[in-house]
This record gives C-alpha cells, structure tokens and sequence, in this order.
C-alpha cells in the first residue's frame, strides 16, 4: 500500500491510512477509561494518541504474532498500557504547570511591571539561576516563562511531544526550585512553598498540610513566585529571537468546533443528549481542531461519564451502538483479579507476620499529607485495598495500596539483582538506612530506594522513602520479601543474601515462616 502524505507537526512521519484507521480504536479506549478512573480531557487524550503512535506504533506492528491474538486485541492492550501511567502522571503535573489561561495573565505587561518593583531583589537572583542552567534547558523555560508560543508550537520547535514537553518543564521547574532555595535569602514560607509545589511535586493542598499553613497562602506564594519568573524572562531582555512557523502548519478556523466540544463538556443532564450528537455530527472538525497546532487552550476535564460519551461520539458511534469490549473488560478484570490476589495475600499472609508497631500508618508515614476525601473514597475501591483489610485503608490515607507495595518490593529486588550482578561474583547487598558500614559490603542506600520505589509506583517521593524504610523493618519478619534475595536483619536495614530463586505465589513469598525454601529439591526451578 502506498504510504500517505505525512502528517503535520509532531505527526510527521506517521502514515496517515494508518492513523486514521486506528485513532477511533484509541478512542473508544479512552471511553473504556475515562469509565474506569483514568479520565483526561479531549485534548490530553488525542495527545496521548499521538504520542502513542509516535512512539510505540513501530513496535507494536513489529511484536504482534498474529498466531497468539488479533491485532485489534493485542493493539488494545498495548494502548490501555501505554495511557494509564500516563494518565496518572498528568494529573500530578498540573500542580506545577499553570493552565495557559492564568500563564497569560501572568505574562500581562502591567502584571511584568507591578512585579519588577516589588521582588527587583528575587528577580535578579531567578536571572542568574536561570542563566546557570544548561543552554537547551534554559531556551526551553524561558519559551514556556514567555509566553513565545503555544504548548504545541513549544514543542515542535524543541523537538518534543506536549507529553514530553510537560515532563521536561517539570523536572526544571524542579531543578530551578533547588538551585534558588540554595542561593536565595528570600523569606523562609516562600522558600518552602517553592521547594513543595515544584521540587517535591506536592499539590498545594498537599504542601499547605505538610507545611501547616493554609491553602490560599500557598497558592499565593506559588503566583508570586511564577510572577517573579515571568517578569525576569520578560523584563530582562533574556529571550534569543525563535520562530514558531512550521511549514505546513497552516492556521485553522475552528471556532465552531471548539465551541461545540467546549458545550458538551459543560452540558448539564437535560442538554448533554444534544451536545454529544452534535460532536458525534462534527467529529472530524473537532479532530482537526484537536489537532491544529494554533490554540493554546486547555479544557476542563468534566464528568468521568460524559468524558466517556465524548469520546464514543468523537470515534462516531452513538453509546448505544457500541457494545463492551471484551479486550477491554478482559484486560480491566485482569488487572482487577490480580489486585484481589494481592490483597487477599497482603492480608492474609504478610500483615499475620508482622508487629503492631509496623501495622501503624500514621507512624510509618507521620507528618505527610493524608489523600483528600474524593481521593481517598476512589483509592479504596481499588482492589487490591478492598481486600487487603483495615491495614490496607489505613495505607491508602497515604496514597498506597497493596500493589504499591508488591511493585515496591519487586522494584528494591530488581535494584539489588542489578547491583550485585556488576559487582561480579558477589552474593549478597546490604539495604542501610545509615551511612555506609564501614569495611565495604556492597550496600544500597536510602536515596537509591527511595528511587526505585517512586520508579515503579509514581508515589510523591516523601512516600516513597517512607514506604522503603517500612519494607526494610517488614523484611526483618518476611525473609522473602525481595525476589530472589533472602533477608536478615541489620542495625538500620537488612541484609540480603541472593538465592536467585524466584517464587510468584504471594502467599509463600509473603510467609514469614524461616526456611521456606527447605523441603524443594536441590536444583529445583521456580516459575519465572
């Protein structure tokens, strides 16, 4: 078949008979999603689908067997892999980024100038952090500071899906945040506001909590500080000239189909029949609208529900033509039954093990900020909560579940296979939460498992230390806690000695019994 003109923008490359084919696939999983938890707004999700097939589609075609499962099937799975994560890391973003709308108002020349007067101290110290970072990172934030062009036109010129923009201006903001508190003589709140909302990526519910302020206080140091950083980007005259035009990029006039999805996302129940028949009718104008590199506006996300339906009518099916997907619901049970096995194991086998002292969450997690209700009532349907008993609701107060835990633990193994492995020849690594032992064993410390459990579980980084220094004291009850290690503790962490034996079911991995592995035959393999 021949190949189609590529497509515009980030897009380039792509074939367009296979995008077009496949895109209302895509978005009938988001429907399937957006149904289960995992809802983004319209634009969000054709973004997810872009990225999707700019950086997995080659992959996937070259995996499928067709002996094992039919494209489509296995196309969705690989899809509803691929979005979750990204779904989840998405919304924890939107603490640090500002939404266009208020980065607009921001970037106000009258706003600029009010700003300038008052932090002329602060704005030359944000200058010479910004002038420290590397040339491509500092280009980068000061494009994303000044307002020079839209998210998409960004990250075109950078070479960059939004995806991957948004990640990289995170981790700057980041970066920015620990080199000013570093330098910086600014008032002490300030500082640690700054340090909370973009260094440990807390939301400013979270940070007011941790820092025991109130919430409009943190929202307003978090204003000035980006007030601070527009007027230094704008005012001191910092910006190298760079064009936005993309050729073959033409200006679309869309403002009809933005205004037809931006009405049904604020439909309410007597309108939002009529609003999602006429998306369903101006599918492919409100697709190409989603598309165009020229709008710099985000939507709100609405109702999980009508997220759905909007998706359903953007691949151009009315819901009640559209029976549930077996791939879908097979691959959501999947992921719900284990869950229940997890639980179930979580409760059953490890908590039986362990001291009371290590079934306290408050304790294990004292001075972080607890899940706001909305958060907490939709963490606790998760399966592996709902069947983990009492423990498990205390852990998702936190944020954590007894799959963070299983992924956790999985993770801190994998890291210590790694580590003993280039070290060559030896057989054990111990995890400290101390200093380094004197005479050299080969150790692993608390920042490096701190890492790999944020890693795997997206967990805020404060949980996740918190949740590999209680793994650590539970490895002192459950010998096989880490794959393929058996543990004994130590004085600030435990020692493990590699067995290289792997065992998948939860409840004799789980077992704090001494000597599980006595009784197999010498030699004898374990299910992979």
């Amino acid at each position: 078949m021949k190949d189609a003109e590529p497509t515009r923008g980030p897009m380039q490359g792509l074939r367009d008979v296979d995008y077009l084919a496949y895109r209302p696939v895509l978005l009938r999983m988001l429907s399937s999603l957006a149904r289960n938890g995992y809802a983004v707004s319209p634009d969000d999700g054709l973004d997810l689908v872009h990225d999707f097939f700019i950086e997995a589609w080659t992959g996937v075609v070259h995996r499928h067997d067709p002996h094992k499962s039919p494209f489509p099937a296995f196309l969705n799975h690989t899809f509803l892999a691929f979005a979750r994560p990204r779904i989840i890391r998405l919304k924890r973003w939107r603490t640090t980024l500002l939404d266009p709308a208020d980065m607009a108002r921001l970037q106000d020349v009258r706003h600029v100038v009010v700003a300038e007067r008052e932090h002329v101290e602060q704005i030359l110290l944000v200058r010479a952090v910004v002038q420290s970072m590397a040339p491509k990172d500092r280009k980068l934030f000061q494009c994303y500071l000044s307002g020079d062009g839209s998210e998409r036109e960004i990250a075109t010129r950078f070479g960059l899906t939004r995806y991957a923009l948004r990640s990289r201006l995170v981790d700057l903001f980041g970066e920015f945040a620990a080199r000013f508190g570093h330098l910086s003589n600014a008032p002490m709140a300030n500082n640690l506001v700054v340090d909370a909302i973009w260094h440990r990526h807390r939301t400013p519910k979270e940070a007011a909590s941790f820092l025991r302020i109130p919430v409009p206080e943190v929202q307003a140091a978090r204003t000035r500080m980006y007030s601070i950083l527009v007027a230094a980007v704008k005012g001191g005259e910092m910006m190298e000239p760079i064009s936005f035009y993309v050729s073959g990029t033409p200006k679309m006039d869309t403002p009809d189909a933005e205004q037809l999805l931006r009405r049904a996302i604020a439909a309410g129940p007597e309108d939002r029949d009529r609003a999602i028949a006429d998306v369903r009718r101006n599918a492919a104008a409100i697709l190409d609208f989603l598309e165009s590199p020229d709008w710099n506006e985000s939507f709100p996300g609405g109702d999980e529900e009508l997220l759905a339906q909007i998706y359903l009518a953007l691949a151009g099916e009315r819901e009640m033509d559209v029976e549930p997907s077996p791939v879908v619901d097979a691959y959501l049970k999947a992921i719900s039954d284990e869950e229940i096995v997890i639980g179930q194991a979580f409760k059953q086998a490890l908590l039986a093990n362990l001291h009371n002292d290590l079934l306290d969450a408050d304790r294990v997690f004292e001075g972080l900020p607890k899940l706001d209700v909305s958060e907490y009532r939709h963490l606790i349907s998760n399966a592996s909560v709902e069947n983990g008993g009492a423990f498990a609701r205390d852990l998702a107060m936190y944020g954590v579940t007894p799959a963070n835990v299983l992924e956790a633990s999985l993770s801190i193994a994998r890291l210590a296979r790694r580590k003993v492995g280039r070290a060559g020849g030896a057989s054990e690594v111990w995890l400290t939460l101390g200093a380094r032992p004197d005479g050299g064993p080969l150790s692993i410390n608390r920042d490096e498992l701190r890492d790999a459990v944020a890693t795997v579980t997206d967990l805020h980084e404060d949980v996740s230390d918190r949740l590999a220094c209680w793994l650590l004291e539970v490895a002192a009850y459950v010998p096989l806690l880490f794959d393929m290690f058996r543990s004994e503790p130590i004085q600030n962490g435990v020692r493990l000695i590699l067995t290289d034996r792997r065992e998948n079911d939860l409840y004799v991995r789980w077992n704090g019994t001494v000597g599980v592995f006595e009784g197999r035959a010498e030699g004898e393999t374990f299910p992979s």
